[in-house]
C-alpha cells in the first residue's frame, strides 16, 4: 500500500537513520531505495539547511511530538534543489522511549516556485507603487485596507504597518462623515450603486490634522464578477484647494465693483463658483434672490441647466426651502421623495442648498444658492466653512447693490410723496429737450401748482401740509 501513494513514505530511527523508505523516494530526488537506507535526512540537504533542519529535527524529538508541515530544502540525484515538506509521528516503545519516527515527504517545488515568483511580483509591484508621487489604497469589500504605498503613509502620518489591516472607515475618515462614507461604500460593495471614479474627501492623520484628497477609484472583482474591493489614488490637494478659494474670493469681490444690475453681478458670481469646482460640483447650479419676503424667491441665475430643462419659476416646496427655514446648508446624497422641486430634473441628483443670510441681519435669508456635486459624497467642514464664506461674500454683495439702488433711487425721487423729484427732473427734460431737437419736433411742459398751499402750511401746520402733498401724490399716481 505504501509504495502505491503518490508520497514519499519512510522510517528512521532514534538517530534519524533511515531504516525503511518507498520506491516514491526515486521520482522525488532520484535515488533508488537501497540508496537512501543508511543516510540522514541531513545527508541529502545542503549543509546549512542540514544544520537548520536537524536542530529543528533534535528538539523536537527530545520531547517526543509529532510534527507537520517541515519544509526543508533537499538535493537532487542530479544536482537540482527540491523542497520538500515534512510530517511524521514519533515510533515509541511499551516503555515509552523513543524508537524512531514514521513519516512522509511531499514535493511542493513547483508550489515554492509559484509563491516565491508571486511575493517577486507583489515586492516589484510594491516598489513601483511606492515610487509613486499619489497615495494608492486597496480596500477590500469590508472596508479593510489590503495595502498601501508609502506615500499613503506619509500624508496619513503612519508606518504602512499600521495601517494595513485595519478598518479604512473606523480610522482614517473623519467621525463626522464616517457614517455616510461607509454607507455609500457598503451600497457600492452591493452594487446597488454605481462606484465614483472621481471625488473629494478628507481623512484625517495620526496628528488630528484634517486632509482633502482628491481619488481616481476603481473596482475589483472576484471570478463570478462580485465586487470584492477597490484600488483608490489619491492626490493631497489641501493647500492647492485653499489657494484656488482665495482666487475665488477675490474674483467675487472685484464682481462687486463692476457697474452691473444686481442679477448680473448674482449670475457672474455663480459662475465663478461653478468653474472653480468648489466642494468638487458640477459646473451647474443656480441662484435664487429674496423678493419680498422669505416665501418669494426668484431664480435670477442659472448655469448648465439648459440640457436638464431650466426653469424661471419660483421655487416652493423644495430643498432650498429647507435651507431658508434652518438658515444653514441643507445637503442630500440623493433625492426622490423629501425633494419637490419645480425643476423636476434635479430630483433624484446629489444637491447642495446653502442659504445666503445677511450680514447685518442674522435671521434675514437674502437669497440662496443650489450646487450639484460631482458624486453622492457630503460635504466635509473644509468645504461648508469655504461655502459659509462665499455666501457671506455674496451677502455682502447683494446688500450692497440693494442699498445702492435704494440711494439712487431716492436721489431721483422725493422722500415725502415718493414722486420723481427735481435731479430727475432736471435729467428728464435734459433728455428730451435733445430728443425734440434730434427729430426737430416741438416739446410741450406742463406745470402744475397747488393753489394756496402755503396757506395750508400756515394755517394748518406743516404736518397737515405734508398730509395734503402725499394725498395729491397718490391722486397722481392714480391718474396717469
Amino acid at each position: 500500500m505504501t509504495e502505491s501513494v503518490s508520497d514519499w513514505i519512510w522510517e528512521v530511527d532514534s538517530q534519524g537513520v533511515y531504516t525503511y523508505t518507498s520506491p516514491k523516494v526515486k521520482d522525488l530526488i532520484g535515488y533508488e531505495p537501497d540508496e537512501i537506507i543508511g543516510k540522514t535526512p541531513f545527508d541529502l540537504m545542503p549543509p546549512e539547511e542540514a544544520k537548520r533542519v536537524s536542530e529543528i529535527f533534535l528538539s523536537i524529538a527530545k520531547e517526543k511530538k509529532p510534527f507537520a508541515g517541515l519544509e526543508n530544502t533537499n538535493v537532487h540525484k542530479d544536482g537540482s534543489l527540491i523542497t520538500l515538506e515534512t510530517s511524521g509521528e514519533p515510533i515509541l516503545s511499551s516503555g515509552g522511549d523513543l524508537l524512531g519516527y514514521r513519516g512522509i515527504d511531499r514535493d511542493i517545488t513547483e508550489r515554492k516556485q509559484a509563491s516565491a515568483q508571486i511575493e517577486r511580483e507583489r515586492n516589484r509591484a510594491q516598489k513601483f507603487l511606492d515610487i509613486a508621487r499619489v497615495m494608492i489604497v486597496v480596500v477590500d469589500d469590508h472596508g479593510n485596507v489590503l495595502l498601501i504605498n508609502d506615500e499613503g503613509a506619509s500624508v496619513l502620518g503612519r508606518r504602512k504597518e499600521d495601517i494595513t489591516g485595519k478598518n479604512w472607515f473606523d480610522n482614517f475618515i473623519p467621525a463626522e462623515s464616517k457614517n455616510e462614507a461607509l454607507s455609500i461604500y457598503k451600497q457600492v460593495m452591493q452594487g446597488e450603486i454605481q462606484l465614483v471614479e472621481q471625488y473629494e474627501n478628507e481623512i484625517i492623520r495620526a496628528d488630528g490634522d484634517k486632509r482633502l484628497i482628491a481619488w481616481n477609484n476603481s473596482y475589483f472583482a472576484d471570478d463570478s464578477g462580485k465586487i470584492v474591493g477597490t484600488l483608490s489614488s489619491g492626490e493631497d490637494i489641501t493647500d492647492k484647494r485653499e489657494n484656488e478659494n482665495l482666487k475665488v474670493l477675490n474674483q467675487l469681490l472685484k464682481i462687486s465693483l463692476l457697474d452691473l444690475s444686481l442679477q448680473e453681478q448674482l449670475r457672474r458670481s455663480l459662475e465663478i463658483v461653478l468653474k472653480s469646482r468648489v466642494a468638487a460640483v458640477k459646473p451647474k447650479g443656480m441662484i435664487f434672490l429674496a423678493r419680498e419676503d422669505e416665501s418669494d424667491f426668484e431664480m435670477v441665475g442659472s448655469h448648465g441647466m439648459s440640457d436638464e430643462g431650466g426653469n424661471d419659476e419660483l421655487f416652493e416646496e423644495c430643498l432650498c426651502s429647507g435651507a431658508v427655514a434652518n438658515r444653514k446648508t441643507v445637503a442630500k446624497a440623493s433625492m426622490v421623495e423629501e425633494h419637490e422641486a419645480l425643476n423636476r430634473p434635479v430630483i433624484g441628483q446629489s444637491h447642495y442648498a446653502i442659504p445666503i443670510i445677511s450680514n447685518a441681519r442674522k435671521d434675514q435669508v437674502l437669497g440662496v444658492i443650489c450646487l450639484y456635486p460631482q458624486s453622492s459624497m457630503m460635504l466635509n467642514d473644509r468645504d461648508v466653512v469655504f461655502l459659509d464664506t462665499v455666501t457671506n461674500t455674496m451677502a455682502a454683495l447683494i446688500e450692497h447693490k440693494q442699498t445702492q439702488n435704494k440711494l439712487d433711487y431716492l436721489s431721483f425721487h422725493d422722500l415725502l410723496t415718493d414722486l420723481p423729484g427735481w435731479k430727475f427732473f432736471e435729467e428728464r427734460l435734459e433728455h428730451m429737450i435733445g430728443a425734440s431737437q434730434n427729430h426737430d419736433q416741438p416739446l410741450v411742459l406742463f406745470v402744475v401748482d397747488i393753489d394756496r398751499f402755503k396757506n395750508i402750511n400756515e394755517g394748518f401746520g406743516h404736518q397737515i401740509g405734508d398730509e395734503v402733498l402725499k394725498e395729491v401724490a397718490r391722486f397722481k399716481k392714480s391718474s396717469r
